[in-house]
């Protein structure tokens, strides 16, 4: 937040009314737990203001106070009206003035100490809690990244339009990915990934449509937030994850106040960075996952980290052979997250995650893929067959792709619509086949675009 508001500042967009912005992180606040004042503070952080404090207390107007992550502050800041506050009888104006942290956070956001100046906080919604009994004006900015706005801090971070244009266009292919892109937080972890995959940065972005890697990046770095030890976090991501598997199974997203309640009252920041806190239009209380694509992957992390192989094996047949295609990204991210390369980042918050399932998966989508390969007479059967493929892709087993798909020559896909994604997984798996006998699809079922992502497979086709 700071550097955008130092962008806007130095182009002239905004915040041109201070000419100072002091930024406090909140989490790094809460390990000062003696009394304490603004004045120290702002010596603490900015020393280069030691002899400049008087000058700032002349006009309050012109300063601007940032607190980072209000929803991970350990500290209660309890807002209240200054008329009933027995504690505080004389209001203190004054940089000097002593008290805890989170009596001086408190004092800047109701106007009792210097006065005039301007309060921002960035926090979770659920941390707005802290605000309600505020006797201050408030305004709330819900904030969040449109296409135009993910596209320009995709451009502020690698500064090259060419690389960010084919960035772009992957992300089209790429529906899980794509629709992630509203939270900051996740394109940050998206940038830092591909930047890791792309050894020069004129080299074309590519990754999977549904790639588990890049998620899996996302949940470490909101474990790495939260603060707490490997054990705890292993424990609680467990828990959540049986409540996201009972919730996804049954196509539901919402959960009660109770549900949680057990998670919020031992790690309150744990849950804090993976649901958020939603009321009917009576009021009741309930939670859900900031995102259903994280409710499906902790879901299947929780099966990855507990399931005995024929647990497995039997969870894979009922969801392969229903008809809810909302458990499709489910399947897809356990495949993957066999894939060592896909959890190295996810192991250092969670510690070691077996991986001695791979046999079983490998085993279960080698059988399927000949058995279901040799009859794909309908348009059911066709889609079932492309599940398999996202599968296999996100198994990631370039050895099992050649041998799965070695005995199949023809492949029909003519009762199937193909979307880009499709188009790009049908080509990544299809393309490790010397040559087919004979591709079947309808033209009129691919999405604009797709024909040019199939070009490595249709080069190898006989018939076409």
């Amino acid at each position: 937040m700071i550097q955008k508001i130092a962008r806007d500042c130095a182009k002239g967009n905004g915040y041109q009314q201070f000419n100072f912005v002091f930024d406090f992180n909140l989490p790094q606040l809460s390990f000062i737990k003696v009394r304490t004042n603004l004045a120290t503070l702002i010596r603490d952080f900015y020393p280069y203001f030691e002899n400049k404090l008087k000058i700032l207390c002349n006009d309050p107007s012109k300063i601007l106070f940032i607190f980072d992550d209000l929803d991970k502050y350990e500290q209660k800041i309890e807002c209240r009206n200054v008329l009933s506050n027995k504690e505080n009888v004389n209001p203190c104006f004054i940089p000097e003035s002593c008290g805890l942290v989170s009596d001086i956070t408190r004092w800047l956001i109701q106007g009792e100490l210097l006065k005039g100046c301007a309060v921002l906080i960035a926090t979770r919604p659920w941390g707005l809690e802290y605000l309600e009994k505020a006797n201050t004006k408030m305004m709330i900015q819900i904030m969040g990244f449109t296409f135009d706005k993910a596209n320009e801090y995709f451009c502020h971070y690698f500064r090259d339009e060419q690389f960010v244009l084919a960035l772009t266009e992957c992300l089209q292919q790429n529906e899980t990915l794509n629709s992630m892109c509203f939270n900051p937080l996740f394109c940050s972890t998206l940038s830092s990934s591909v930047k890791s995959y792309t050894k020069e940065l004129l080299e074309k972005p590519s990754f999977a449509p549904t790639r588990t890697q890049v998620v899996s990046n996302d949940v470490a770095n909101l474990l790495q937030r939260v603060g707490y030890d490997t054990e705890s976090c292993r424990n609680e991501m467990v828990q959540l994850g049986q409540m996201a598997c009972q919730r996804t199974g049954k196509n539901l997203i919402r959960f009660q106040a109770d549900q949680v309640e057990n998670i919020r009252h031992k790690l309150s920041n744990f849950n804090s960075v993976f649901m958020m806190e939603v009321h009917d239009m009576d009021s009741n209380c309930f939670y859900t996952f900031i995102d259903v694509i994280m409710q499906n992957f902790i879901g299947a992390l929780m099966k990855h980290l507990t399931s005995t192989k024929n647990e497995l094996r039997g969870l894979l047949d009922e969801i392969y052979s229903g008809t809810d295609d909302r458990l499709n990204i489910f399947l897809r991210f356990l495949f993957c997250l066999s894939a060592r390369n896909s959890i190295k980042e996810l192991e250092l918050q969670l510690g070691k995650i077996p991986h001695d399932i791979s046999n079983i998966l490998s085993q279960w989508l080698g059988e399927n893929i000949v058995n279901r390969g040799v009859t794909l007479d309908d348009g059911q059967a066709q889609n079932k067959f492309l599940k398999l493929l996202y599968y296999l892709y996100e198994f990631g087993d370039t050895e099992l792709i050649t041998s799965a798909l070695a005995s199949i020559k023809k492949i029909d896909f003519r009762e199937c619509s193909l979307n880009l994604s499709d188009c790009v997984v049908l080509s990544a798996t299809l393309s490790t086949a010397e040559m087919l006998e004979e591709l079947n699809f309808d033209t009129d079922n691919v999405q604009d675009g797709g024909i040019k992502l199939l070009d490595p497979i249709l080069q190898k086709c006989k018939t076409l």
